[in-house]
């Protein structure tokens, strides 16, 4: 996400799941002005330790609109990994319209429709399914498959034109990491990520 970014100094970045604050952190170093939104106050904690107290740091639900910020206050919008555990893409991809300045960019990546079918128990890929999922011992989490359809349709009914949609496949370096995970990830898709232009 950082390569398709590129320069950004000087630029107003929203992030919505901002997490540890990895990324905004290396936006920030870059000479970009972070705002970071997060559902849990222990990531935004973490994320505001990483950014130092004076990071413009909030902590609220993507599934409610985003009153608290103006109308158009950033030139681009970035989400990793945090689209899916939403249910409702409409209002928040319209809220994301509103937020960006004219011709802003919202680049996001989500779990790829393909990966997920599987977990979703179904063999109706066009069929929207609410999927949980056990990491470790006692977390489970759920997300919301959708297909590359719903997906796309959601985003021109907001009234953003795409310009890019990759499917990434991973880095050299992570075969010394798991080779097992890294063979998979070679063969199967397992994120998509979009690069829209509100218009």
């Amino acid at each position: 996400m950082l390569e398709l970014l590129q320069k950004v100094e000087g630029m107003s970045i929203l992030e919505l799941g901002v997490g540890s604050g990895y990324l905004a952190k290396c936006l920030a170093d870059s000479g970009a002005c972070v705002t970071g939104i997060d559902g849990s106050s222990e990531m935004v904690s973490i994320a505001r330790d990483r950014l130092g107290p004076g990071a413009d740091l909030h902590v609220h639900d993507l599934n409610c609109p985003m009153t608290f910020l103006p109308a158009s206050s950033f030139d681009i919008i970035i989400s990793s990994l945090t689209f899916h555990y939403i249910e409702d893409w409409e209002m928040l991809l319209q809220e994301c319209h509103r937020l960006l300045k004219p011709n802003g960019r919202l680049v996001f990546s989500v779990h790829h429709p393909f990966a997920d079918i599987e977990l979703a128990g179904t063999t109706n890929y066009f069929s929207k399914a609410c999927v949980s999922e056990k990491w470790g011992e006692n977390v489970t989490v759920t997300f919301y498959r959708r297909s590359l359809t719903e997906m796309t349709t959601a985003l021109r009914k907001a009234s953003f034109v795409i310009h890019g949609v990759i499917e990434p496949t991973p880095v050299t370096a992570a075969k010394d990491v798991d080779p097992r995970v890294f063979d998979k990830l070679s063969r199967i898709p397992w994120f998509i990520l979009f690069d829209a232009k509100a218009v």
